[in-house]
């Protein structure tokens, strides 16, 4: 094998010549207008104008990676946008007679807009696959992938040609929100249109937060407090709260459901606001002492839920401390006569124990409710004047003692008993009297019963 020669030491090295690059080769002249014939065609076809040729799809194809490899991408693409736009727009444009139909008409503005829609994605799905180069090699700078740049670049056409006819975008948000009444008023035919597809449709071109948001909880609002205002005018309570309650649950499945979970937050605020947060004053003012009398925890619940939603759970507790001084009164609202006043303690008892149990069950153990009550019994025997409820504790409690009741029901008349102690204030008062009947009871263990004055 030769060795390389290399040069002498010293030798003189022949100078490089530096050339210029060649120019890049220029595209035909009119090779874009020659080809637009047939993209035109390919455009049309998949708007469904034309029918296709055999083999027009494969022949667009390749005039389109021609295109892009001969420096025309850009170009190219701005002839595809205004020739969907012009086709875009002409469609719509067929929509403008429904839009100006009078009120409680024009209905089926919706489901030509909805036609006009998927024709257009359609159609766009069709020109991406024809373009496919076109999206892989100028258009894939997209963060969503090159699949889908065509597509979302036909979003951007419809919306801009939707916004061009304002009376039609207008009419069509006010019909979606026409649909979503009647679902709230029960005139929704078991085979009639759901405001889905809609809702759907705004969605995807951009235009539900600027349009449809805004009206849907204005109409949220305004629906529910005409609802509100004639219920309960003629519905209790009781009632009024399952009402409520389950609009509220409907409300959440429809915007689950139809709106796909947008504005939920918005749109329930709005409602109960309008069904609890207006009314729960008068409400509770009204009606509240009627529940407690009832004891009926779901009702009771519901009226915690509802006073939570809304931020009224400190007005409900404060009508809860006076609910409960109102009936503690009743139950001490007795004269001297024993007889008369020997189911006050026993009233007492009873009354605090369903208290507590609504707190536990129906309030969920809020400690502030518990608290509330608390307070609420200690004010309620604190007002009685002469220490009357500590007399007539001291009394029932040496009625019990000198009875003939087997121990367990004494032991449990006893712990009921202790309750109503732990709220007493006039503590050594209680302790005065029942250190009296408790000398009588040792000097006359099996005595008569007396009738222990109040004096």
């Amino acid at each position: 094998m030769a060795a390389l020669a290399c040069p002498a030491p010293g030798a003189r090295r022949a100078p490089l010549a530096v050339r210029p690059l060649r120019p890049a080769p220029r595209p035909p002249e009119g090779l874009l207008d020659a080809a637009w014939a047939s993209l035109r065609a390919a455009v049309a076809a998949a708007f469904g104008e034309e029918e296709p040729a055999p083999g027009a799809r494969e022949e667009a194809y390749r005039l389109v990676e021609t295109l892009c490899l001969n420096g025309q991408a850009a170009s190219l693409a701005r002839r595809l946008s205004e020739e969907c736009t012009a086709r875009a727009r002409a469609r719509l444009r067929l929509l403008a007679p429904a839009a100006a139909a009078p009120p409680g008409s024009g209905a089926e503005l919706l489901e030509r807009l909805q036609g006009a829609w998927a024709g257009h994605c359609r159609a766009m799905l069709g020109i991406s696959e024809v373009f496919l180069y076109l999206n892989q090699t100028h258009l894939r700078g997209h963060p969503e992938g090159a699949a889908r740049c065509l597509e979302e670049r036909g979003t951007q056409i419809f919306r801009q040609c939707l916004a061009e006819l304002p009376e039609v975008q207008e009419r069509a948000v006010l019909l979606v929100l026409d649909l979503i009444d009647s679902q709230r008023r029960g005139q929704e035919d078991a085979a009639g249109p759901s405001p889905a597809p809609y809702v759907s449709m705004l969605l995807r071109l951009g235009i539900y937060e600027d349009c449809l948001e805004p009206g849907l909880v204005r109409r949220t609002a305004e629906f529910y407090r005409v609802e509100s205002e004639e219920l309960l005018g003629r519905t209790r309570a009781p009632a009024y709260l399952l009402h409520c309650e389950r609009r509220l649950n409907e409300e959440q499945a429809r915007c689950a459901e139809d709106l796909e979970g947008r504005s939920a937050a918005a749109v329930l605020a709005a409602a109960r606001e309008e069904l609890w947060g207006r009314h729960c004053g008068r409400v509770l003012e009204a009606d509240l002492g009627g529940l407690v009398a009832q004891g009926g925890l779901e009702n009771l619940g519901r009226l915690h839920r509802l006073c939570g939603q809304v931020g009224t759970l400190p007005l409900l507790c404060k009508s809860w401390g006076a609910s409960i001084r109102c009936a503690g009164a009743a139950v001490l609202a007795v004269g001297d006569d024993p007889e008369e006043s020997k189911n006050a303690i026993p009233g007492l008892v009873s009354l605090r124990a369903k208290l507590f149990g609504i707190v536990d069950e129906a309030f969920q153990g809020c400690s502030t409710f518990r608290l509330a009550t608390k307070a609420a019994l200690e004010e309620l025997l604190g007002r009685a004047p002469q220490n009357r409820p500590a007399k007539l504790l001291a009394r029932y409690l040496d009625e019990v003692l000198r009875g003939e009741r087997g121990r367990e029901e004494v032991d449990a008349i006893i712990a009921g008993a202790i309750g109503i102690f732990s709220h007493l204030a006039a503590k050594d008062a209680f302790e005065a009297f029942f250190r009296k009947d408790l000398a009588r009871r040792l000097l006359h263990p099996r005595g008569l019963r007396r009738a222990p004055s109040l004096q």
